[in-house]
C-alpha cells in the first residue's frame, strides 16, 4: 500500500503538465503571439504531458529543493512549448527567440504555479493523513450495541402479589367443606 507522499508524484506530474501547457499558451498570447490552435496546440499538449510525466517520477524531499525543481520543470515545459509554437509557425515573429515580455510572463507563471503546486502537494498529504486517522478512530469507535435481554422465570416484582393474593393456604370453599 502506498503512502500519501508517494501518491503525490502522480498529482505533481499532472499539474506540471497542465500548468506548463496553459502558461505556454497564455504567455504566448499575452506577449502578442497568435492564439494557439490545431496542430500547434496538440503538439504543445503532448510535449507538456511528457515533461509532466517526467516531473511526476522525480522525488525531491526538501521543501526548497522541491520548489526549485518545480520551477525548473515548469520552465522546461514552457520552453519546449514555446519551441513547439515556433516549429508549427504560430509564433508571432517567425523566430524561436522570446521577447522580454514573453520571457517575464513565462518566469512569473512558472514561479506562481510552482508555489501553488507545492502547496497543493503539502495539503494533499496533510488531508489524506488526517482522513486516514479519522477513519481508524471511526472504525474502532463504532461497535454494534449488544443488548442484554434477561428473562426471569419468577420475576421479583410479582412474588409479593403471588404470595399475598389468597390470604395464605387455600382449601376448598367453606360451603363445599360443610356439605362434604
Amino acid at each position: 500500500m502506498s503512502t500519501a507522499a508517494a501518491r503525490t508524484g502522480n498529482m505533481r506530474g499532472g499539474l506540471v503538465g497542465v500548468c506548463s501547457a496553459t502558461i505556454s499558451a497564455a504567455a504566448h498570447t499575452v506577449a502578442g503571439g497568435a492564439l494557439p490552435s490545431g496542430a500547434a496546440l496538440v503538439l504543445v499538449i503532448l510535449v507538456c504531458a511528457v515533461v509532466g510525466a517526467a516531473a511526476g517520477r522525480v522525488s525531491a524531499d526538501r521543501r526548497g529543493v522541491h520548489t526549485g525543481f518545480l520551477v525548473a520543470a515548469l520552465l522546461a515545459g514552457q520552453f519546449l512549448g514555446h519551441l513547439a509554437f515556433a516549429v508549427t509557425a504560430s509564433h508571432h515573429h517567425g523566430r524561436p527567440h522570446m521577447s522580454p515580455s514573453m520571457a517575464a510572463a513565462h518566469a512569473v507563471g512558472a514561479l506562481v504555479c510552482a508555489v501553488l503546486i507545492g502547496l497543493a502537494e503539502h495539503l494533499y498529504v496533510v488531508a489524506t493523513t488526517v482522513l486516514s486517522w479519522l477513519a481508524v478512530y471511526a472504525i474502532n469507535r463504532c461497535r454494534p450495541v449488544v443488548r442484554d435481554i434477561r428473562s426471569w422465570a419468577n420475576p421479583p416484582v410479582l412474588q409479593p402479589l403471588i404470595l399475598n393474593s389468597g390470604g395464605g393456604t387455600r382449601g376448598p370453599p367453606r360451603g363445599v367443606a360443610l356439605v362434604a
